[in-house]
């Protein structure tokens, strides 16, 4: 028996209707309780006459082996990510010395805390001292002969800045000289015939200029970024090498 939509409307308040756009050939009735049986349909993967829908066949994804030879590769590489891990904290406690020395006198010392060597200048040369990769570094040195007998030379060091022809004229005389001996005997102060050749004054000036100029150098703020940078590529660097050596033993476990 068939029902046009008047009469459900009619027959009870409480069934509300839900037609097509257009005009069906045999309507049909929801209730508020119960859920269209299309929808449970489209829920289920059914088609509305009940009938199974057909899965779609979706290809698996396949893991992706890394051949051999390229995880060895990565693993000879980030075998080195550790010096990155270093070289980060390392640049940031470089400037957080070059800093502090150049505060509050720390590129000098102070001159009660100089050692006094007196004696007569028996030769004095130029030292060049050559560093791999690094700026080739260059000074001067006297030998001092003390008074005392039986006493050993002592070999001083003079900064590059000082004229060469004053250093030359200190040879075969007496002089007296204060100098640092935890920075290689360093002379900051030399006095001859009376006469000061080099002045403390001037030397510590030196010093605290070049600290100076070195903190500047090493308190930017790329500095800090940089070592930042370099910290986090050698943590993740160790951290896959990690992996990496645990997925290389791994294959070769599931191969033997």
């Amino acid at each position: 028996m068939t029902f046009t939509t008047a009469l459900v409307r009619a027959a009870s308040q409480f069934c509300p209707v839900r037609r097509k756009r257009h005009t069906p050939t045999i309507p049909y009735i929801r209730y508020g309780n119960i859920k269209d049986h299309r929808c449970l349909a489209r829920q289920r993967g059914a088609k509305p006459g009940g009938q199974q829908l057909p899965k779609t066949n979706i290809p698996k994804r396949e893991r992706v082996v890394m051949p051999g030879f390229v995880r060895k590769i990565l693993i000879f590489v980030t075998g080195y990510a550790w010096l990155l891990l270093l070289a980060g904290p390392g640049l940031i406690a470089l400037s957080v010395y070059s800093g502090w020395k150049a505060e509050d006198g720390h590129a000098y010392v102070a001159r009660e805390s100089l050692q006094t060597v007196s004696g007569t200048v028996t030769q004095a040369s130029e030292v060049t001292v050559k560093r791999k990769r690094r700026a080739t570094k260059k000074y001067y040195e006297i030998t001092v002969q003390p008074d005392t007998a039986g006493a050993e030379a002592r070999k001083l060091r003079i900064d590059y800045s000082t004229p060469q022809q004053l250093v030359g004229n200190l040879i075969d005389e007496k002089v007296t000289a204060l100098v640092d001996g935890s920075d290689h005997d360093l002379v900051y102060e030399v006095s001859a015939a009376g006469a000061t050749v080099i002045s403390y004054d001037t030397t510590k000036q030196r010093l605290q200029a070049e600290a100076t100029s070195s903190a500047q150098s090493f308190s930017g703020a790329g500095t800090w970024i940089f070592a930042i940078l370099l910290t986090l590529v050698g943590a993740a660097g160790v951290w896959s090498n990690r992996k990496l050596r645990a997925a290389d033993n791994a294959q070769q476990l599931a191969a033997a």
